[in-house]
């Protein structure tokens, strides 16, 4: 589904869980905010996704996450190899529901209810369909990027017309069906 024109819109995410996207795996992302932020806002347009190496930590993550684990790059650059836009949104208040939903994310519990906890209880669940660029985009890294929030502004546009789905439609349906049995509708 290509959308015209670019955006400069990218989310900061574990460099993990955008392999795990971008190989097809229907990923809930649970997200808070980052320590700059006084909550987590979800855009209605695509954004690139901005894979991060700080704060991502392997022992945060579940067994079967390993396998999508990179090394960095290196300072300096980072490659965009896809963008996503919101197929699904919901806010959680009740942390008996995130461990239901442990299918589909790749975060070990502890890292979950830390999460959760952090500034004040709660988190937003997102469900993306994702879209893998051919060839990744190298880009310069502004200093401004760095640090802890969820979302930045690339110093340009990049065109959002290349990429092919990552979703199995079937499998994303029968996650979607199983998130909205525990959370209910989406808000997306």
């Amino acid at each position: 589904m290509p959308f015209p024109g670019g955006t400069t819109l990218a989310l900061k995410e574990w460099s993990a869980v955008i392999q795990a996207l971008l190989e097809g795996r229907p990923t809930l992302l649970l997200r808070k905010g980052g320590i700059a932020e006084k909550g987590f806002e979800v855009p209605r347009e695509p954004f690139w996704l901005y894979p991060t190496w700080s704060h991502q930590q392997e022992q945060g993550l579940r067994e079967e996450a390993k396998p999508f684990l990179h090394p960095n790059p290196g300072p300096g650059v980072v490659r965009l190899h896809g963008w996503a836009r919101v197929v699904g949104q919901w806010r959680v208040g009740e942390p008996s529901l995130l461990q239901k939903l442990e299918p589909w994310h790749l975060l070990k519990p502890e890292t979950v209810q830390k999460r959760f906890q952090y500034r004040y209880p709660g988190l937003t669940v997102l469900a993306l369909e994702a879209f893998r660029l051919p060839i990744a985009k190298e880009i310069g890294v502004n200093p401004a990027w760095e640090g802890c929030h969820s979302w930045l502004h690339l110093d340009n546009a990049l065109e959002l017309s290349a990429g092919k789905s990552c979703l199995d439609f079937a499998e994303c349906d029968g996650m979607m069906r199983g998130v909205e049995g525990i959370l209910g509708k989406s808000v997306a």
